[in-house]
């Protein structure tokens, strides 16, 4: 009878090298998309802002949201986007 050992061994390190890649890809593949997401959501994100350090400063922002008017606020763009969602 013939051995055929050596060919089992070279089968069984070309799964290993094959799973290895894949598994390489797919780390790859949701590394780049996590990093996406973090740029989207950082994007979005006003840092423009007045930071709040302090409770005076946090009542400084209360006190001025109290005093916005909402019912004169113009909200004709609003009313464009909904009725183009609907």
């Amino acid at each position: 009878m013939k051995k055929q050992q050596g060919f089992s061994s070279i089968i069984v390190i070309l799964m290993v090298v094959a799973v290895g890649l894949i598994a390489f890809t797919g780390y790859r593949v949701y590394t780049m998309m996590d990093e996406q997401n973090t740029n989207k959501s950082s994007g979005s994100t006003d840092t423009s802002g007045q930071v709040i350090e302090s409770a005076e400063d946090l009542k400084q922002a209360e006190d001025s949201l109290n005093e916005s008017d909402i019912e004169s606020m113009d909200t004709s763009e609003l009313d464009a986007i909904e009725a183009e969602l609907l």
